[in-house]
C-alpha cells in the first residue's frame, strides 16, 4: 500500500477511429452537417476522402473547407453523383475501388426536405424526402455488403422517435435508417444509426433560425458541434447500433404532448403520472372538465378556458401567466404545426373535431373556450326514446348546419361567424370554382350528389342540411324506433331495426348495445359465442356485411369510403341508445371509418370503439389469451369471456 506518493498510472492509448491508409465515403458530404462532419474525420486522422453530392462543390463554404482538408494532409474527392441513382453509386464505388485505398467507412448525410401535412402529400413529395434516406441508404448498403468496413453510419433524426408534424416523409425515411441499421447488426455487419436532434451551429436548423426557435419551443433545444462529434466518435468506437443524441426537457415535453408520452418507449425519461395515467380505464382518466361535469350536469367555459390556456402555453413553451386569452392565438405565437397538435388534444379532451385551420385565422383561447363548452361532448348519453327522436334529429342538423358552416366559411376565406345560413350560397359569395369543391365534398361526406348549378342558384345552408338528413323541410316520423313503453317480448318480433344489423338476443331494457363488425369473409357466427358471457344490460348485435347475406341490396361496393357511408346512413335508427363499436382485423378498419363518418353526419358517436386483431406471422405477435391461437378461432370461440377481458370491453362500458 503506497500513501502520501504520487503514483502515475500508465493507460493503453486508445485506438485511432479511422486508419490513415483506408478511403472513407460521405454521402451529402459537400454542405452543411455533412461537411462538418468530413472536416471532423479529417482531424481525426483521415487521409482519403470521398465526398459525394448531388449538386457537387456548388459553395464557397464547400471549396474553402475542402481547402482546408488538403491543409491538413488529406486527399479529398468531390464527386457529384445521386446516392438513390444506383448506377452512378455503383459507379463512384467502383472508381475507388480501381483508383483509392480500401474502402473501410461510409457515413450516409444526405437528406431532403419537403414538409406538408399528410393530405398535402403525394407520390412526387413523399419521395423527394424518403428516397435520399431509404433507397440511398439501401444502394449503399447492397453495394458495400461485401467489403470489410470498420463502420456504416447512418445519420437519421429525432423524429422517428418522436413524431414531427408536417414531416411524415422524412420521418418515415429516418425510420428506415433506424431499422436497416438493426438489421444490419443481425447479418453480422457494421452499423450505426444516430438519432440526432437539433445541432446549434450546423446543419439545417443552424441555417435557419426560425425553426431552431420552434424546435427550442418544443423544449428541444441545440447541441454545439464539438460536444456531437465527441459523442460520435464514442458511439463508433464502441458499436453501438442506434441512439438519440439530444437535449430535451422531458417533463415539458410531456405536458405539450401527453399522449406520446403514454408510450411504452418514453416510460424511463417522461413522469410516471404519464403511464399510470395511461393504464386506467378511459372511464377513469377525467380532467377538470369531466369531473365538473360529472358534480355539476354542466361544463362551465371558465374551466375549459384553464385547460385550454394550461396546452397552449405548454405549446409555445411559455409561462401561464403570459398568455393573454382574449389574444388571438396566431398572435401569441401559434403556428401550423403547433395548430395541428392543437387540434389533435381537443379532438381527444372534448371529443370536438376543429379544423387546424380555423385555430390559425383569428380565434382567442376565450372564444374557443366558450365554443367547446356549448358542445358538451364529455360524458355518457343517456338512452334516448322513441319519443325524443325529433329533438336528437333536430341536435343531429344543428350539428349538419354548424359543418356546412365551416366548410363554406373555409371556402370564402371568412369567419363561420360571417356565414348566414339562410341566405343563398351565391349571395354570401360562393362562384361556380367554389361550387365544385362544395359539391365534392357534399359527395364524399354526406354521400349527397347534386348538381353544381344547383348549387349556386338559390340554395341556403339550412336547405342543404334538411337535403342531408332527407326530410326537405318536413318532420321525421320515428317509424323504425321501438316505442320505450312496448314490452321486451314484442320487441324481439319487431323487424324493424336496419337491414343491415342482426340483434341476437333483443333487449329494449339494456342499458348500451354492443354492435360488432366481423373480420373480412365472417359473418354473425363469429360473436355469437358472446351472448352468453355479456351482462344482461348489453345487447349484442352484429353487422351484416352487403353481399354475404340477402340484406336487400345488391350494390357492389369498389371504395370503402363508399360502404362507410351507406352503412352509416343504415345505422341511424339503431343509434337511439348508448352503443359501442368493436371491429375485428379488417372489421376494425370499417368500424373505424364508420366512427369517422357518423362524426361527420353529426350521429351520435359510440360510447368506445375497439378493434383486435393477430399480428402478421413474420412479426412478433402481442400477448394474447391463451386458448386463442389463429384466426380460425373466432369462428368457434369458446372461451370467449378470456377475449372479452382481453379487449377490456366490458371494463368500460
Amino acid at each position: 500500500m503506497v500513501e502520501d506518493e504520487k503514483v502515475r498510472v500508465a493507460t493503453a492509448p486508445e485506438a485511432p477511429l479511422f486508419h490513415a491508409d483506408a478511403t472513407y465515403l460521405v454521402t451529402g458530404g459537400l454542405s452543411g452537417f455533412g461537411l462538418q462532419t468530413a472536416y471532423w474525420m479529417v482531424k481525426q486522422g483521415v487521409r482519403h476522402l470521398v465526398l459525394m453530392s448531388r449538386s457537387g462543390m456548388a459553395t464557397d463554404t464547400a471549396r474553402e473547407t475542402v481547402i482546408d482538408m488538403e491543409h491538413l494532409g488529406a486527399k479529398v474527392v468531390v464527386v457529384r453523383a445521386d446516392v438513390t441513382d444506383y448506377k452512378q453509386l455503383a459507379k463512384v464505388t467502383a472508381d475507388i475501388k480501381a483508383e483509392m485505398p480500401i474502402l473501410r467507412g461510409v457515413i450516409h448525410a444526405a437528406m431532403v426536405l419537403d414538409d406538408a401535412t399528410i393530405l398535402q402529400l403525394d407520390e412526387t413529395r413523399m419521395y423527394k424526402a424518403v428516397a435520399p434516406k431509404m433507397l440511398g441508404a439501401w444502394n449503399l448498403h447492397m453495394l458495400t455488403q461485401e467489403l470489410p468496413l470498420d463502420l456504416f453510419v447512418l445519420y437519421s433524426s429525432v423524429t422517428s422517435l418522436l413524431g414531427s408534424p408536417g414531416q411524415a416523409n422524412y420521418t418515415a425515411g429516418n425510420a428506415f435508417l433506424d431499422a436497416l441499421a438493426s438489421y444490419r447488426k443481425t447479418i453480422g455487419l457494421p452499423a450505426l444509426s444516430v438519432n440526432w436532434g437539433a445541432i446549434s451551429d450546423v446543419g439545417y436548423v443552424a441555417r435557419h433560425e426560425m425553426i431552431g426557435e420552434q424546435l427550442a419551443r418544443q423544449v428541444l433545444k441545440g447541441i454545439p458541434s464539438d460536444h456531437i462529434f465527441a459523442i460520435l466518435g464514442e458511439l463508433i468506437r464502441n458499436r453501438v447500433t442506434q441512439t438519440a443524441v439530444m437535449r430535451m426537457d422531458w417533463n415539458l415535453w410531456a405536458a405539450a404532448n401527453p399522449t406520446a408520452a403514454a408510450f411504452a418507449r418514453f416510460s424511463e425519461v417522461v413522469p410516471k403520472q404519464y403511464h399510470d395515467d395511461k393504464r386506467r380505464p378511459a372511464t377513469e382518466r377525467s380532467s377538470e372538465v369531466t369531473s365538473a361535469k360529472a358534480k355539476t350536469g354542466d361544463i362551465t367555459w371558465q374551466i375549459v378556458e384553464s385547460r385550454l390556456r394550461d396546452r397552449v402555453a405548454a405549446l409555445l413553451a411559455m409561462p401561464v401567466n403570459e398568455v393573454d386569452v382574449e389574444q388571438d392565438m396566431t398572435e401569441l405565437g401559434l403556428d401550423s404545426l403547433m395548430a395541428v397538435e392543437l387540434r389533435n388534444w381537443i379532438r381527444e379532451e372534448f371529443r370536438e373535431d376543429i379544423p387546424a385551420v380555423e385555430l390559425i385565422r383569428g380565434v382567442s383561447i376565450r372564444a374557443l373556450s366558450r365554443r367547446l363548452a356549448s358542445v358538451q361532448h364529455t360524458g355518457k348519453p343517456r338512452p334516448i326514446a322513441a319519443e325524443q327522436l325529433p329533438q336528437m334529429v333536430a341536435l343531429q342538423e344543428n350539428k349538419v348546419i354548424h359543418a356546412l358552416r365551416e366548410r363554406v366559411a373555409a371556402l370564402l376565406g371568412t369567419a363561420i361567424d360571417d356565414i348566414d345560413d339562410t341566405r343563398d350560397l351565391a349571395e354570401i359569395g360562393l362562384d361556380s370554382l367554389l361550387a365544385v369543391e362544395l359539391r365534392d365534398w357534399l359527395r364524399n361526406t354526406y354521400n349527397l350528389d347534386l348538381p353544381t348549378v344547383e348549387l349556386i342558384r338559390g340554395i341556403s345552408i339550412s336547405q342543404l342540411a334538411s337535403k342531408i338528413r332527407g326530410r326537405e323541410g318536413e318532420t321525421v316520423k320515428p317509424t323504425n324506433v321501438v316505442s320505450s313503453t312496448e314490452r321486451a317480448s314484442d320487441f324481439a318480433k319487431v323487424t324493424l331495426l336496419p337491414t343491415l344489423i342482426h340483434v341476437y338476443r333483443p333487449n329494449e331494457a339494456s342499458r348500451v348495445r354492443l354492435l360488432c363488425v366481423p373480420p373480412m369473409g365472417g359473418g354473425i357466427a363469429t360473436y355469437r359465442p358472446w351472448v352468453d358471457e355479456l351482462p344482461s344490460d348489453i345487447e349484442l348485435s352484429a353487422l351484416l356485411m352487403p353481399g354475404r347475406y340477402d340484406t336487400g341490396s345488391t350494390t357492389k361496393y369498389q371504395e370503402l369510403s363508399t360502404l362507410v357511408r351507406s352503412i352509416a346512413q343504415e345505422l341511424l335508427p339503431y343509434l337511439t341508445r348508448p352503443y359501442a363499436l368493436y371491429g375485428h382485423s379488417f372489421g376494425a378498419l370499417i368500424a373505424f371509418e364508420l366512427t369517422r363518418q357518423l362524426r361527420r353526419i353529426g350521429a351520435p358517436l359510440p360510447l368506445g370503439l375497439f378493434v383486435g386483431a393477430w399480428g402478421a406471422p413474420h412479426v412478433q405477435k402481442a400477448p394474447m389469451p391463451p386458448n386463442i391461437s389463429d384466426i380460425a378461432a373466432l369462428e368457434d370461440l369458446t372461451d370467449a369471456r378470456e377475449l372479452l377481458d382481453w379487449l377490456q370491453i366490458l371494463d368500460v362500458l
